[in-house]
């Protein structure tokens, strides 16, 4: 029995019916996208993502330094030269590369022997301890350098001059008031370098010095026969020749100390200048201080090379004995328990100046200082150690 038009017509509708559920549901699987704008479903709306937190930064209480690090190398020091005098004939030089310290031979004069002292006066006139008649005994920085000089070689130069000496020591190096012109200076007001006084004791000790030198021992000081420097020295360069005047350039003397050299191209010697203390590190770990002791301007004709050469001596001598590279670090400025953040934290505002974020999305103003190690100084009402900003 075949179906009437009515059932026919029922049977149709419900497809109808249940094709459109059927395109409903593949729309819900797949994704959803169309369930929101076409309200074909009802009930609780679905939960919208939150955005992730910004990264932050805390507000740090800490040390700046500015500073930058320079690479430079174990040297000997500068060779400068040396010139004899007195109206000698030179009879024996070293070689070259000889090593010279306190008290040893550098080169012969008329066949006499002179030698090397340690120290920072020259001696520049001939000492005596026979004193004319309403004269006064010698006494200065020469005496002192001297005098130390034989302490130091082990003689015996009397309890007077060693007190002296002590004293110059704690008081440091001083002019010498003996060649001044302001006049005459008290004994007990002068300084103490002053008090070291060529006495009959210390030509005592002159006396077996020169008897060890193979000098008529005398007791009276040429200063021909002495070549005063800062420290041992090498020989760099035989300049002379055996027989020439004392008076021409010998040699050219460095000193055995080791110094640290860095090359800086042109103008890159910024705020480096004799007397600047730096801070050293050896190749093999070893640290320690330094001080620059000249910048000298060298070659600019060649393409390429250095500006400048900076010499820097140690104040310990150990660190640069393990290792031929050494990093120089030269502090520019320096800021201690300042409020501090990354650079990267500050906002450039439209009406100038700068602020901070905080997480919340509050703009704080703050007054920058000193920019050193990726880090900022910042102060600002509000702004403590521990606050958090934004960074990116």
């Amino acid at each position: 029995m075949s179906d009437g038009p009515e059932e026919h017509r029922s049977r149709r509708h419900g497809r109808v019916i249940a094709v459109v559920a059927a395109a409903v549901g593949v729309l819900v699987l797949g994704g959803g996208v169309l369930l929101p704008r076409t309200g074909l479903l009802t009930g609780p709306a679905a939960a919208t993502p939150t955005a992730s937190p910004r990264p932050t930064a805390e507000v740090v209480v800490t040390d700046l330094v500015d500073a930058r690090t320079l690479p430079g190398t174990v040297r000997a020091g500068s060779a400068s030269p040396l010139t004899g005098t007195g109206t000698g004939v030179v009879t024996a030089l070293p070689a070259p590369g000889s090593a010279v310290d306190r008290g040893q031979q550098i080169y012969r004069s008329d066949d006499r022997p002179v030698v090397l002292l340690l120290g920072d006066t020259p001696l520049f006139r001939t000492l005596d301890a026979t004193v004319p008649e309403g004269g006064t005994a010698p006494h200065g920085n020469d005496v002192r350098v001297l005098v130390e000089n034989l302490q130091a070689l082990g003689y015996d130069v009397g309890r007077a001059a060693e007190h002296a000496v002590a004293r110059a020591a704690a008081e440091g190096p001083v002019a010498d008031t003996a060649r001044t012109s302001a006049g005459p200076v008290p004994r007990d007001a002068a300084p103490a370098a002053d008090r070291v006084t060529y006495t009959p004791r210390v030509a005592q000790a002159v006396t077996r010095w020169q008897r060890d030198l193979g000098l008529e021992p005398t007791g009276v000081v040429d200063p021909a026969l002495v070549v005063v420097r800062p420290s041992a020295v090498v020989v760099e360069q035989v300049v002379a020749q055996v027989g020439a005047p004392v008076t021409d350039e010998l040699l050219r003397l460095a000193s055995e100390d080791r110094v640290v050299g860095v090359d800086l191209p042109g103008g890159e010697v910024g705020d480096l200048a004799a007397g600047v203390v730096v801070a050293l590190a050896s190749g093999d770990g070893r640290t320690g201080s330094g001080t620059v002791r000249s910048v000298e301007a060298a070659d600019g004709t060649t393409p390429g090379a250095p500006g400048a050469l900076v010499t820097v001596t140690a104040d310990d001598p150990e660190v640069l004995a393990g290792s031929a590279d050494v990093r120089v670090t030269v502090t520019r400025a320096q800021r201690s328990g300042v409020l501090a953040v990354p650079v990267t934290a500050l906002l450039a505002l439209a009406g100038g100046g700068y602020a901070l974020e905080l997480p919340d999305g509050t703009l704080l103003p703050v007054t920058t200082g000193m920019f050193a190690q990726g880090l900022v100084e910042v102060t600002g009402d509000g702004l403590t150690a521990g606050t958090r900003v934004v960074v990116p």
